[in-house]
């Protein structure tokens, strides 16, 4: 019986056997699996054709375990993850990890080549034939060339037979055991190094490929970060206009109301409009001084701390009455005669200097 052998290496071995129509042969898995025991246990059940692992690169352990039995190698391009194996091994029963992981290897490399299979499997040939031919070709030949060596061996071995027949004579081997032994495992070897050569270039393909995508998606990615900066950079121009829109549409609002006399300007000092002022921050006394006369209503945002304004004649009132509109400010006019205003302080200078201006 020709074999596929899943093997999960380590301090605890998994190894699982599958014949070549897929079929689970035997699962197991110990702590005390050495190289010779994992052959002992592959022989008797049959002759390996493929060895299978779940990891992309081969152990070790599987490679001198190839060149002993002379089977070839099958890695997974890439390491099978857990859900995958999960997934192969879903119908079966495994004791444990190491046994699922060895099931799914076996089965991952029976699904690789399960299409070719079938197609051997539709021939109208005995089963031994038809895995002599899955051998052959799960080491490299074609289907063809497999079933033309089968029939090809048949016939040489009938033709030697019909002549030893008629000689009458004993054949004796040309060469020992252990050469035909060696002489074998030199030609699976052959096979494997063009098998690994083959795979070599596919996965050098595969290579150039991925980096085609990859240096693809690199070149999409940042055009599409360029892209959406330049959206977010227009959208919040957008935002702006809009604002700034807004702002327009109330100030046009605004002026109206001031045209009808429903608003009153208010400059920010040093600009007083009609005798309306707001201090954004303290003035010097110095920089009063000629606009004393011009200011009606000074507006303050804390009244405690520009109360020394009043020493100069000013009267006060809070600006949480002022409306502000695009960065200008008015007082309504309905509001004027209902403010809270502090008057001036009179000082006693100003009261003589009012006197004598009044005895003139």
């Amino acid at each position: 019986m020709y074999l596929i052998a899943g093997v999960d290496p380590g301090t605890t071995t998994g190894l699982a056997v599958l014949d070549l129509d897929g079929a689970v042969v035997e699962t197991i898995s110990s702590k005390d699996l050495s190289l010779d025991k994992v052959i002992d246990f592959l022989i008797t059940h049959g002759r390996v054709s493929l060895v299978a692992v779940d990891v992309s690169k081969t152990p070790g352990f599987v490679g001198k375990l190839s060149a002993q039995i002379g089977s070839i190698i099958y890695s997974p391009p890439e390491s099978l993850s857990v859900r995958e194996k999960i997934m192969l091994t879903r119908e079966y029963t495994t004791s444990d990890a190491h046994q699922r992981d060895a099931l799914a290897a076996a089965l991952n490399a029976f699904n690789q080549f399960n299409q070719v299979f079938s197609k051997i499997d539709s021939m109208k040939l005995t089963r031994d034939k038809k895995d002599k031919i899955k051998d052959k070709v799960l080491r490299g030949e074609s289907i063809d060339s497999a079933l033309k060596s089968i029939t090809v061996k048949k016939t040489k071995k009938h033709v030697k037979k019909e002549k030893t027949i008629s000689s009458g004579k004993k054949n004796k081997p040309v060469k020992n055991k252990a050469y035909l032994k060696m002489k074998e495992i030199n030609s699976l070897l052959i096979v494997e190094n063009k098998t690994l050569k083959e795979d070599k270039k596919i996965l050098e393909k595969k290579n150039i490929n991925w980096r085609k995508k990859y240096m693809s998606r690199l070149w999409r990615d940042r055009e599409i970060n360029t892209r959406n900066n330049y959206i977010d950079g227009l959208e919040l121009r957008v935002n702006e206009l809009k604002r700034e829109l807004n702002n327009q549409l109330e100030l046009r609002k605004t002026l109206k109301l001031v045209a009808d006399g429903r608003l009153k300007p208010v400059g920010v000092y040093p600009e007083v409009y009609g005798g309306y002022t707001f201090f954004k921050n303290k003035p010097k006394i110095k920089q009063l001084d000629g606009l004393r006369d011009l200011i009606k209503l000074s507006f303050v945002d804390e009244l405690k701390d520009y109360d020394f304004l009043r020493l100069h004649g000013l009267r006060l009132s809070d600006s949480r009455y002022l409306k502000r509109v695009s960065g200008l400010y008015f007082i309504e006019t309905s509001l004027l005669g209902d403010l809270e205003v502090l008057e001036p302080v009179l000082r006693l200078e100003d009261i003589v200097e009012d006197y004598r201006v009044g005895r003139s």
